[in-house]
């Protein structure tokens, strides 16, 4: 099972991985709202991680992972190379 920061919210995990793999602060808030919108996890970004169901916790874990390997690649571009 993945482990989180359980404390933190949906958003402030996704936007830690990103400034933790290299990017500007501003464009990991951005990518971690549009992974949140792509897995259908925007109107929950807000509550703490600790709150989510497993399946929620999934998404979290698999935007996490692609948010690491896009790098400062385009969420959009990365995409269209799958």
């Amino acid at each position: 099972e993945p482990l989180f920061f359980e404390w933190m919210t949906a958003e402030e995990y996704l936007a830690f991985v990103g400034t933790m793999v290299g990017l500007d602060a501003d464009v990991a808030r951005d990518r971690s709202a549009e992974l949140l919108e792509f897995f259908e996890l925007g109107k929950r970004a807000g509550e703490t991680i600790s709150t989510y169901s497993t399946g929620m916790k999934k998404k979290i874990s698999l935007a996490a992972a692609i948010c690491s390997a896009v790098g400062n690649t385009s969420f959009d571009d990365w995409l269209m190379l799958t």
